[in-house]
């Protein structure tokens, strides 16, 4: 039986990661992925829920968080 996955769009990751003052590269590191996942990821192409759980632990945010735009 082949369970069905989910994938995301992360519209506001670019924000929350200069919000954070990290870079493509220091993100991708503290998450555990390829720096060309999170290009894709803020390009705007999907993730798996994986990938979400990892970038918003990396971001010290809820994973649901990275679905709005930062607060100011």
């Amino acid at each position: 039986m082949v369970v069905p996955v989910s994938y995301l769009r992360l519209p506001h990751l670019r924000d929350w990661r200069l919000r954070a003052g990290l870079s493509q590269e220091d993100l991708a590191e503290a998450a555990g992925v390829s720096r060309s996942t999170i290009v894709n990821a803020e390009a705007q192409k999907e993730v798996l829920p994986s990938t979400l759980t990892s970038i918003s632990k990396a971001l010290k945010i809820k994973p649901h968080e990275l679905q709005r735009t930062p607060p100011d």
